[in-house]
């Protein structure tokens, strides 16, 4: 998300593709029969909060109230030891929900309801956890890979099965880098962890298609914005596997003088379930 902004659409129908920030290459646009095809002709964008720092991570709980991250990046904060917010839609009320937040970023609510949050890094927690929404206990889902802590966990997706996948990219933050790659990783329900991509540049949005078939990742490489720039797709096996590595929109390509943040957000409206938002080359399995 932009600093200091949190936009949201108003209303949405029950399945949306929404560009949220930054510059998109004209083409995809194009190939889905224009902007209009996406984002409805007479929907508003409405600022609805301008107090953050840096706001990242928006998802509709099933209470209703919008939950979104406050990236305070301590040296330029005040030393902040971030934050979560909660908006209510009824009476346009943004309150603190948690704070200190761990240095969350990504948030998505389980099959469950459950919130699910990537910690970062930066006096972070550097880890992903879960709480339970009625009793407001959480646990650590994923804290170490082969004994090691995690770079910044930083954007979640949870396909039909309820497996999690998350990204571990390092973008600041004064704790030591112990895992060998900035990779994506998958939690089963049994609770074990795998790390499933090891080459994707710099991961940083991720999403599951409806389909269940195809797992979305953006690499993101500021601020010289070197090496791996792109919306990467990966075919997504029914055992949570991932192959045939393609890219999908290269932001290096883009007619603009620097390629996009993160900018692509699938929501997906169950009945009787959750609302969930996210927040997103050579043939590989990683």
């Amino acid at each position: 998300m932009w600093p200091n902004v949190l936009k949201l659409w108003r209303a949405v129908p029950a399945f949306v593709v929404a560009v949220v920030t930054g510059w998109m290459c004209p083409e995809p646009l194009g190939a889905q029969g224009g902007a209009a095809a996406i984002v409805p002709e007479n929907a508003q964008l409405e600022l609805l909060f301008d107090g953050g720092f840096f706001t990242e991570g928006p998802a509709v709980g099933p209470d209703g109230f919008v939950y979104f991250s406050d990236i305070t990046n301590t040296a330029n904060s005040g030393m902040q030891a971030g934050h979560i917010w909660r908006y209510d839609p009824v009476s346009s009320r943004t309150t603190i929900f948690r704070s200190p937040s761990g240095m969350a970023n990504g948030i998505i609510f389980d099959l469950e309801g459950r919130m699910l949050v990537a910690q970062g890094a930066d006096f972070g927690g550097r880890c992903v956890i879960r709480t339970d929404m009625m009793t407001g206990k959480s646990e650590i889902i994923a804290g170490r890979y082969n004994s090691r802590s995690f770079n910044a966990p930083n954007d979640l997706a949870i396909d039909e099965a309820g497996r999690i996948y998350f990204t571990d990219p390092r973008y600041f933050g004064h704790e030591p880098i112990e895992q060998p790659v900035m990779g994506v990783y998958r939690i089963d329900p049994d609770g074990s962890v795998s790390r499933i991509i090891n080459r994707a540049g710099m991961p940083n949005g991720i999403l599951v298609s409806p389909d269940q078939q195809t797992l979305y990742v953006a690499s993101i490489k500021p601020p010289l914005w070197y090496g791996l720039n792109a919306l990467l797709a990966y075919d997504l096996a029914e055992d949570g596997s991932v192959s045939n590595r393609r890219v999908v929109v290269n932001f290096a390509a883009c007619d603009t003088s620097y390629p996009p943040g993160l900018f692509l957000l699938i929501f997906k409206s169950q009945e009787g379930g959750p609302f969930n938002g996210k927040s997103s080359s050579e043939t590989s399995s990683g």
